[in-house]
């Protein structure tokens, strides 16, 4: 009697249609969350290029700083 390593009852010739299957719904159900979240944010306005842009200017004001001290090229 020879015994498999996977004993489980989807184990069989329809097991990768099954993982293919489960595959898609997963990606769809993450797509679908991110696409919500996405809604979300363009309606509160949230996270828009105003905040890069004064993420950005913080990080330029920064480096600015160490050129001008001479940290910058040690």
């Amino acid at each position: 009697m020879r015994t498999t390593l996977s004993a489980a009852p989807w184990a069989g010739p329809g097991a990768r249609l099954i993982k293919e299957i489960t595959f898609a719904a997963a990606l769809l159900v993450f797509r679908a969350v991110g696409a919500i979240g996405g809604i979300l944010v363009a309606a509160n306005r949230v996270g828009s290029d105003r905040v890069h842009g004064s993420g950005l200017a913080d990080l330029k004001a920064i480096i600015a700083d160490l050129a001008q001290e001479g940290k910058l090229n040690q």
